[in-house]
């Protein structure tokens, strides 16, 4: 599908694959059916969505993909001579998963920000009722920024900084840890917005919706 319906010359991509975490849970109760409550992404998608975004600007991909398998996919010839900003999810920043796993994610992250020069900000996040985590790394003019939000205790591997650091350049890191309170995170929407990545990855209004679902009442 990305390969066939993404025009050529396509610079900013933005795709959202919603869901609703209490419409999953009802049906595994009551049905016989048993969707799956985390979705899984095939890697062919995050290959061919890597590949496609080789002369893209700007990328923001939730649910859709699996980051793991969009920096997995990198071979190396490849460079993303144009690519400004990136956001991508990945099932992998969960409470339930070895330390060591997402270490090695942020690590391919950072290999594979080496390969794209113009980078200012790389994003990697992922969240449901009462779960965020969210890597954000932003280049700045003079002083390159990691964020490191989640709602359970996430520690940067000495690797992983080593990687970013390589990406920073010469103009040093800064490296801020913030927790987030996992009783205020009611969806993925709540997530997004506690995270600040509502820019590009989704619409105010389809934002608000599924927060107003998440809650099951209005927001201010």
């Amino acid at each position: 599908m990305i390969e066939t319906h993404l025009p050529k010359g396509v610079k900013k991509i933005s795709l959202f694959e919603d869901y609703n975490e209490g419409y999953v849970t009802l049906v595994r109760r009551t049905t016989c059916l048993q969707p799956d409550l985390v979705r899984i992404a095939q890697p062919a998608v995050g290959a061919a969505l890597a590949y496609r975004s080789l002369d893209g600007e700007e990328l923001y991909v939730s649910f859709m993909v699996d980051a793991q398998h969009f920096f997995e996919a990198r071979q190396p010839p490849w460079t993303w001579t144009s690519l400004q900003t990136l956001v991508l999810t990945s099932p992998l920043l969960a409470p339930a998963t070895n330390h060591r796993k997402i270490s090695g994610l942020l690590q391919d992250a950072g290999e594979a920000a080496l390969r794209m020069p113009r980078l200012q900000t790389m994003a990697l996040w992922n969240g449901g009722k009462r779960d965020a985590c969210g890597f954000m790394f932003r280049k700045g003019r003079n002083n390159p920024t990691i964020t490191l939000r989640s709602t359970w205790d996430i520690n940067l591997q000495h690797k992983t900084i080593k990687v970013w650091r390589r990406v920073a350049s010469l103009n040093g890191l800064r490296i801020e840890m913030r927790m987030l309170r996992g009783d205020i995170i009611n969806s993925h929407g709540d997530a997004i917005y506690h995270l600040g990545l509502n820019h590009g990855v989704i619409d105010p209004v389809s934002l608000w919706q599924i927060r107003k679902e998440g809650i099951g009442r209005g927001l201010p």
